[in-house]
């Protein structure tokens, strides 16, 4: 019975709830040669996390698992008595404000942080260029 109810209360605002898509906190920095973006992921796999560039837009998504659900069994059941952190499917959009090479975009995962380096190009077209009418 108070199982039962604690998940009761638990399931209606648990972090990552069926369905939920939520949203890792992140770091948006510049450096003189590239913009850099940090998201913390801890407890996520690098197998599970997709990023794309499309357009002026940065597309990070994923799933970051709760390993102890996926160690249950009949056997052994989980009956949280407190959760914080968040699980199920996330996803973040960054508009590229500066222009970036994208061919040359790099990714890496350590230690729980996805650091993604976009190094800038010149941006040729906000630049005024007289065009010579025949």
């Amino acid at each position: 019975m108070v199982e039962r109810r604690v998940n009761m209360i638990w399931s209606a605002d648990r972090p990552g709830a069926e369905g939920e898509i939520h949203l890792p906190p992140a770091d948006v920095y510049e450096l003189k040669d590239a913009v850099v973006i940090e998201l913390e992921l801890p407890g996520a796999l690098k197998e599970e996390i997709e990023v794309y560039i499309i357009g002026n837009r940065l597309s990070i998504s994923g799933v970051k698992r709760d390993r102890a659900l996926s160690r249950e069994s009949e056997a052994q059941k989980v009956s949280y008595l407190q959760i914080e952190r968040k699980f199920g499917r996330f996803a973040r959009k960054f508009e590229l404000l500066t222009a970036v090479n994208t061919g040359a975009v790099r990714a890496s995962f350590q230690q729980g942080i996805l650091s993604i380096t976009l190094p800038k190009i010149e941006d040729k077209r906000g630049k005024r260029r007289r065009i010579v009418v025949e």
